[in-house]
């Protein structure tokens, strides 16, 4: 453990100065104040440090960054110049009751499950039906997370929710090939007489000689391309699971981009895009390095 006895958690950025306006309309100027969790390592004990007296939850705007991933969108809960994973993990520890860790406010408790499920229902309510959640990595943090999103889609803010821990299986072009040629493939219920023509055009990305990947951005026909994805997302064979899970669906993996698990991140969203066709890929995670 660092030698530091505090950590700040950075929730939000916000003016301090209240100035009416006409109506009910409230306009917050002034100086910017930082509000979050101090961690107090030698205690045991977590506080919040208000921005400003009201003590509500705002509706949760993620802090997005497309720097690490290119065109995937980067979503982030907290911030902070030297904090850590770990620092987020005392949150749940004192959620949970864990290792003696404690809120130095009861009311506190209350206010982390809000935060959190705020953030849950941003994402769901933008991406209503059918999410699946992937932990490449599983921690407690991140194993937390997955499980209230499930509860919500139980709840109904979302259906269908599906789990992915660990990483996601590449596909051959012979397994592909295999799924579409099966009598009841989807592919060939769609393309009826037209099925022999189209397999054969197939021939370059899903021939049983091909040797590497699968990479369905080879096809160059949408529609073929889109009944492939069709055809793998209802495959029942064991290695079509992912494409079951993925394929149509909006994607929201949880893990850190830098560091350590970078390679990890980076290497699901390369096979994500090579050889599965979910609707939305979003990464989410715990803590992003304040810059600032």
């Amino acid at each position: 453990m660092s030698k530091r006895m505090t950590s700040f958690l950075i929730w939000r950025v916000v003016p301090t100065e209240k100035l009416r306006l006409e109506g009910d309309k409230t306009l917050w100027t002034g100086v910017k104040k930082q509000e979050g969790f101090e961690i107090d390592y030698g205690r045991k004990v977590i506080t919040f440090v208000p921005a400003r007296d009201d003590y509500e939850i705002p509706e949760y705007t993620p802090m997005v960054d497309y720097s690490e991933l290119g065109d995937v969108p980067v979503w982030s809960i907290f911030k902070g110049k030297f904090v850590h994973l770990f620092d987020v993990y005392r949150l749940i520890y004192a959620w949970k009751g864990i290792n003696n860790w404690a809120f130095k406010d009861f009311e506190l408790m209350d206010f982390v499950e809000k935060l959190f499920d705020s953030v849950i229902e941003k994402y769901m309510n933008a991406h209503s039906k059918e999410v699946t959640v992937i932990i490449p990595e599983g921690n407690m943090c991140y194993n937390f997370i997955a499980e209230r999103i499930l509860v919500k889609a139980d709840e109904g803010l979302s259906s269908n929710g599906r789990l992915i821990e660990g990483r996601i299986h590449a596909l051959c072009p012979t397994q592909v090939y295999d799924a579409i040629d099966d009598g009841d493939s989807k592919i060939r219920a769609l393309y009826g007489r037209d099925f022999n023509e189209v397999f054969h055009k197939l021939g370059p990305t899903v021939g049983e000689e091909i040797d590497g990947l699968f990479d369905r951005n080879t096809i160059l026909d949408k529609d073929v391309r889109d009944a492939v994805d069709l055809t793998l997302k209802h495959c029942k064979e064991f290695w079509a699971e992912d494409a079951n899970k993925i394929n149509g669906r909006h994607v929201l993996i949880l893990g850190h981009p830098m560091g350590g698990a970078s390679d990890t991140i980076n290497d699901l969203i390369k096979t994500l895009k090579q050889c599965y066709a979910p609707k939305t890929v979003t990464v989410l995670q715990m803590v992003a390095r304040d810059r600032g």
